[in-house]
């Protein structure tokens, strides 16, 4: 695919990795601008204007983008009064809303990055606040700059370098149960267009499973279909990751704070370098594997969880939040509820969940389930541990 969009200098230095950034406006960024990290000179962003150069919060400026397709949804997703008032109008109204906001996760990524492969790292900008999965179709391609995946690869092929993987949030969009019982299918269908269209097979893929939601019209079914669809991935597609932003806080009913982005993107860091090292320790993460109910001496029902993937102990070593038990048809439990869940005391990579009945074999544990749970566990490499349920 050729484009007629031309990047100027300067350039990150010849042997970067280029990692694209792709996805919707948690991965653009939405975090407070007072809370954005310092630029790192280790650390290259192509803007939105095709232009490489140092990475500094806000990386995604769409209102100024070259791509036809940023400033056509701006458009379309003003409010129907500044619409009527024309293009003048909806550009101020973009710029007054997103004035204070754009920290993201990419300087965090890439100075992870760079400080463990000892070079520097091209971040290429290509998200889009409020994108679903359709619209980031790959049959759009031939639409080059007029769409969100022909404007992806376009900014790719300019970008140039060592390109060495996709970095993805999205899914908010598609969090419902209609469009989340595809979503597994199409997303599939979407890396491996990538890989196609990239020229290269088995190009890493690093997913971010969905965090908390405060707006009470959105589908908990489907919010807690779409986290178990992004968590089973890595089982169904080769060379992909997930971590998950399940404990992260938010500074609005959606959108991660620019701490919480700044962890993710260290997250997210650790991920590529296992893929792209072949280190399965590190691009695996957290996950549960197995759990085993049994009475304690007080005739309290303890679930023992066995968890792969765990850097050093669990912390916090008590009172770690976000768990509930489920029936055999997934609903909560009518009459076991969870009293405690802290630390194994003998196994420290382990969880013990306490309740005050004994579960029953077919019974789920679960974490951070629902819009808004509570959840705070996490390795000692900050790696979390994802929502989840599991059968007892």
């Amino acid at each position: 695919m050729k484009s007629s969009r031309h990047a100027s200098a300067p350039r990150p230095p010849a042997n970067a990795d280029i990692w694209v950034m792709a996805g919707q406006s948690n991965m653009e960024g939405c975090g407070y601008r007072r809370e954005a990290l310092k630029p790192d000179r280790r650390v290259w962003c192509f803007d939105l204007k095709n232009r490489w150069g140092i990475a500094k919060d806000p990386m995604h400026d769409l209102i100024n983008s070259t791509a036809p397709v940023d400033w056509n949804y701006r458009k379309a997703g003003a409010p129907p009064e500044i619409k009527a008032k024309g293009d003048k109008a909806i550009r101020k109204y973009w710029v007054d809303m997103n004035a204070n906001v754009g920290a993201g996760l990419g300087i965090a990524f890439g100075a992870a990055y760079a400080t463990a492969t000892k070079r520097p790292v091209g971040l290429v900008a290509a998200a889009h606040g409020g994108t679903s999965l359709e619209d980031w179709n790959s049959n759009r391609l031939d639409q080059g700059w007029e769409s969100f995946y022909g404007a992806m690869m376009a900014r790719i092929q300019l970008a140039g370098g060592n390109l060495k993987g996709i970095l993805w949030y999205q899914g908010e969009s598609d969090a419902s149960p209609e469009l989340s019982a595809t979503y597994a299918a199409r997303f599939t269908q979407w890396v491996k267009a990538v890989r196609r269209d990239t020229g290269i097979p088995n190009l890493p893929v690093i997913t971010v499973q969905l965090g908390v939601v405060t707006d009470f019209n959105a589908s908990v079914d489907g919010w807690n279909a779409m986290r178990q669809i992004q968590l089973d991935l890595p089982r169904k597609l080769a060379n992909t990751a997930v971590t998950s932003a399940i404990d992260l806080q938010i500074n609005d009913t959606i959108h991660i704070d620019a701490p919480g982005l700044a962890r993710l993107g260290r997250r997210m860091a650790r991920l590529a370098l296992g893929l792209v090292t072949k280190k399965k320790a590190l691009a695996d993460g957290p996950r549960v594997v197995k759990a085993v109910a049994h009475l304690n001496d007080r005739n309290f029902g303890e679930t023992d969880l066995t968890i792969t993937g765990v850097t050093g102990a669990w912390q916090p070593a008590r009172g770690i939040h976000g768990f509930s038990v489920l029936d055999a048809a997934g609903k909560p439990h009518p009459s076991i509820g969870v009293t405690t869940a802290f630390r194994h005391p003998r196994k420290p990579n382990s969880i013990v969940v306490r309740t005050n009945l004994l579960p029953k074999r077919g019974d789920q544990i679960a974490y951070g389930q629902g819009l808004f749970p509570i959840c705070n566990a996490v390795d000692e490499a900050d790696m979390p541990l994802p929502a989840f349920r599991i059968k007892i």
